[in-house]
């Protein structure tokens, strides 16, 4: 991966995890002063590289977000429980 593209990605994941709520393509492209066509083609990537982890990237319609990973629901609803 060319380091550009390693840098655009890294940068789409911190400020999708300090958002930490949908971000749309179009403001990611914006801020981040790229194409659109960069933001879809980076996320795609950005996505394969979560699919083994704990957190995974969700794209619907024109927005992005990191969310934790559907199998570690139960980890995730056990320190909700523990927080109430």
């Amino acid at each position: 991966m060319p380091e550009k593209s390693l840098e655009l990605m890294q940068k789409i994941e911190a400020i999708l995890f300090y958002i930490a709520e949908p971000v749309s393509i179009a403001n990611l492209a914006k801020t981040l002063d790229v194409s659109k066509k960069d933001i879809v083609s980076t996320i795609k990537e950005l996505g394969v590289s979560l699919q083994n982890r704990g957190v995974r990237l969700v794209v619907h319609e024109d927005e992005v977000a990191l969310v934790t990973a559907p199998e570690l629901s139960e980890t995730i609803e056990k320190i909700v429980k523990e927080e109430r």
